[in-house]
């Protein structure tokens, strides 16, 4: 069990984490290439505020003290979202709950994944509603960002503002640890090749454009898909998030961060503990449900039939299943009836034209 691990380094992420820092302290670009890894260093420059202190301890330490600091940012997490909830399940039953049968955090904690942290860091945001957590978060990864939809939402032009400032603030502070010539790399040739929209079908990949790429061949069609729907669940976000309560737009927004990206590997699904715990008490049956296609994880995913390849993209199902439920609550039976006769409408014609040569 990973848990009984922890007091070593784990996983393939963390040598990485580890090896980016040393070379940047030792005037070495990671941008260029790393030993631990098939490709370069692909976070940007400004993350390093966050892993600088990697530095100060050798390998078998630092990596001891990051599975320890990971797992209480998961537990400060569960903690802080059951206060916002106002839950009256035991926090020892969300922490059981969260840990042991929950794929994803066992698998960010083994691959020594950043994510726990991240987590945190956006839990702090939506609990003190103070912007300068989500521009650290994006400032250490991208997608965090997503969550300036929450600021759209609501109206809230200061906070968009604050979270402005602050991220120009971290991305200038980075300067101090990482010079031009190596932040150059990374703007000028990384960044563009961080989120490739061609080779996301593997399983392991959990995100909607994967989704769409089992279930279609047609790279135009799949690519064309992918930013319709992303438009729309952007527009439905912001149509339908103007008349819930607070935490159910947490909710929503943080599904956003699970549900648009082009990559999404099963330990980013870490963030999913935000409307697992938040929309409990809206309905405890569908975020049961939920919940177990989250902690899932198919051992043999090329034993799957093709006709069965969505069981594939049972994590993806589980978080768009949170998200329809933060927006319609009580309407939620309703609005799945609608998506299963549309579904249903559009695979029978899908058939139809497939039969016609016309196959995607």
């Amino acid at each position: 069990m990973v848990y009984l691990n922890i007091f070593h380094p784990l996983g393939i992420d963390f040598p990485q984490y580890f090896e980016a820092v040393k070379m940047i302290f030792s005037g070495l670009n990671p941008y260029l290439s790393l030993l631990t890894s098939p490709g370069p260093w692909n976070y940007p420059p400004s993350a390093f505020l966050f892993l600088w202190w990697l530095n100060l301890f050798p390998y078998q330490i630092a990596g001891a003290i990051w599975n320890i600091l990971s797992l209480m940012s998961l537990f400060l997490s569960i903690w802080l979202l059951k206060k916002m909830a106002s839950s009256k399940v035991p926090y020892w039953v969300l922490v059981l709950l969260l840990t042991l049968p929950f794929f994803p955090v066992k698998h960010n904690l083994a691959s020594g994944q950043i994510n726990g942290f991240i987590l945190l860091f956006i839990t702090l945001f939506f609990y003190f509603a103070n912007p300068i957590f989500l521009a650290y978060a994006s400032a250490i990864k991208i997608i965090p960002a997503i969550g300036l939809t929450y600021f759209i939402v609501k109206k809230n032009w200061s906070g968009l503002l604050k979270f402005s400032i602050f991220l120009g603030l971290f991305l200038a502070a980075s300067f101090f640890i990482v010079p031009w010539n190596i932040q150059k790399t990374y703007f000028f040739q990384v960044a563009s090749q961080a989120y490739p929209l061609a080779g996301k079908e593997i399983y392991y990949n959990q995100s909607l454009l994967a989704y769409l790429s089992r279930s279609f061949h047609d790279p135009t069609a799949i690519q064309l898909s992918y930013y319709l729907l992303t438009l729309l669940i952007l527009f439905l976000t912001w149509w339908r998030g103007r008349g819930v309560t607070k935490n159910r737009l947490i909710s929503a927004v943080s599904c956003l961060l699970l549900l648009l990206p082009p990559l999404v590997w099963q330990h980013h699904y870490v963030l999913s503990i935000i409307p697992l715990i938040l929309l409990f008490h809206e309905n405890w049956l569908v975020v049961g449900i939920s919940y177990l296609l989250l902690s899932w994880n198919i051992k043999e995913p090329n034993l799957i039939p093709v006709q069965f390849s969505f069981l594939l993209s049972h994590q993806f199902f589980g978080i768009l299943i949170l998200w329809l439920l933060a927006l319609w609550g009580e309407k939620f039976w309703q609005v799945m009836a609608i998506i299963w006769a549309v579904s249903i409408i559009l695979a029978y014609l899908f058939t139809l034209l497939c039969r016609a040569h016309f196959c995607f």
